[in-house]
């Protein structure tokens, strides 16, 4: 009679291939979906006001005598702000992109991007001192951003990367299928 092997909590020597995201990389990419939405809702009506809020002070300073550099400078300063954000929403897109494909590269840049979020908020309501307002900031941009990060170095998503993303179904898909790639 043949016993079957005690059963251990430790994990096998050698890893299966993961044949799909794990769900650490799933949640990570939620989280920079939705910080993607928000940074690109957001930046694109600040950058509109910063413009409107531009030309309105070019119009008013024709008709009038009004000296408004500071204020000229200050929409200046809102429309640079917007199309900042607009663009860290595209770099969030792509690396969001290279999550899902196993990209080593995207982790690290994504692990770094979302502390800066997060110490962008931390400053951000530093600086705004208030509390209900440093409240939504913390919980819209350092909750997310620090949930994003632990996924990312989970156990489970450096497996991921570590084996290239779909690299082991591309295999699997080609030997059975007896092709060639």
């Amino acid at each position: 009679m043949q016993m079957e092997p005690a059963m251990t909590l430790s994990p096998p020597p050698e890893n299966e291939p993961l044949y799909k995201p794990p769900g650490s990389v799933v949640a990570a990419q939620v989280v920079a979906f939705f910080q993607v939405a928000f940074l690109f809702g957001i930046g694109s009506v600040v950058a509109t006001l910063g413009s409107i809020g531009g030309w309105s002070l070019r119009l008013l300073a024709l008709f009038t005598e009004l000296e408004a550099a500071e204020a000229q400078r200050a929409a200046e300063l809102v429309h640079v702000g917007g199309w900042t954000m607009v663009g860290i929403s595209f770099l969030l897109g792509v690396l969001t992109w290279g999550l899902g494909q196993g990209k080593r590269w995207a982790q690290a840049a994504m692990v770094a991007a979302q502390a800066l979020l997060a110490l962008a908020a931390a400053a951000g309501t530093a600086q705004v001192g208030d509390a209900p307002l440093g409240f939504v900031a913390v919980c819209l941009l350092g909750l997310p951003a620090l949930c994003a990060v632990v996924s990312l170095l989970s156990r489970s998503a450096n497996q991921w990367f570590r084996q290239g993303g779909w690299g082991p179904w591309y295999d699997r898909y080609y030997a059975r299928a007896g092709r060639r790639r």
